[in-house]
């Protein structure tokens, strides 16, 4: 099963060189808008998939309260949905709005951050970039959308007690993770050539008895138990070079460039606290985003190759 997870979503380093990043992008945000649809009607705070009878409850089977999911859990959820809100910030400015109410609901932590972050170093590029009224546009959208989002909340029963609760908990996340990432440090140690795909994550923490500790809440220490050395320097090296490229944020910066490190740094972020890498189809796009990095780099380091190309 760690190969389904882990291994094959990385043909998504190869199928970012069959489809132009613009393309990409304008194909995936109508893929989070459907999920977004299936996510609002079966979230339970709005009531909607009460109607469905027997068939609601099979669907909303495993699916905590409080927060939105569609066919998969509501980290992998949170993960599409900022994926493709920010794409459509970039992109496609009207699903903006709708696809933020998703990362909102799935009420995942690392979901909200890393789209904070992706809206801030969008905000960022365009004043460098002396394009501040895309900045006042944004501003003036979060600001109607709040007001709107208040009022819905004033005059209905939806209940805002377990979004509060979310930052309420921090120290004891916080604290249950502490744990995991010194388990998987641990079993670094234990094992520094990597324990193997599958051994530690997600997979294991639900459906196997393996002999190591298990890391289901943080992507790096993961890849460093099942990947050891080898991965743990992959991963680093993956780092530098978006650190590296986000030096080149100017005037001159494309929108392509912009939104990759955007999406791109947010994913880095979500890693920390949750396992992106191991949910069915989000894996995948972070090995696509891997890829449109790879390709701006070359055309920073090499840049006479890729206007020859």
């Amino acid at each position: 099963m760690g190969i389904f997870l882990d291994v094959i979503p990385m043909s998504g380093f190869i199928f970012s060189r069959l489809i132009r990043f613009e393309d990409f992008i304008r194909l995936i945000i109508p893929i989070g808008l459907v999920h977004l649809i299936i996510g609002i009607i079966l979230y339970p705070m709005f009531g909607i998939v009460d109607l469905l009878g027997e068939t609601g409850k099979i669907l909303t089977e495993g699916v905590a309260f409080g927060r939105m999911a569609s066919v998969s859990g509501s980290l992998g959820f949170a993960s599409l949905m900022f994926m493709t809100s920010i794409g459509a910030l970039f992109y496609k400015k009207k699903q903006f709005i709708f696809l933020l109410f998703g990362v909102i609901c799935a009420a995942q932590r690392s979901g909200w951050l890393a789209c904070f972050y992706g809206i801030a170093l969008f905000c960022y590029a365009n004043m460098k970039k002396g394009e501040s009224k895309h900045v006042k546009y944004l501003i003036l959208g979060i600001f109607l959308f709040t007001i709107l989002l208040s009022y819905v909340i004033s005059t209905t029963n939806f209940d805002i007690s377990f979004f509060l609760q979310r930052f309420e908990d921090l120290d004891n996340a916080n604290g249950e993770r502490n744990g995991q990432w010194i388990a998987g440090w641990n079993n670094f140690l234990s094992m520094p050539i990597g324990t193997g795909s599958g051994q530690i994550g997600q997979v294991a923490a639900r459906y196997e008895e393996g002999v190591y500790n298990v890391v289901p809440d943080g992507d790096y220490f993961r890849i460093l138990s099942e990947y050891g050395i080898a991965g743990g320097l992959f991963y680093v090296v993956i780092l530098f070079l978006y650190g590296i490229t986000l030096f080149t944020i100017g005037k001159s910066i494309s929108l392509k460039r912009c939104c990759i490190l955007s999406i791109f740094g947010g994913l880095c972020i979500q890693m920390i606290g949750s396992n992106i890498t191991e949910f069915f189809f989000t894996n995948f796009l972070y090995w696509v985003f891997v890829g449109y990095l790879f390709a701006e780099l070359n055309s920073i380091f090499v840049p006479s190759k890729s206007k020859a190309g």
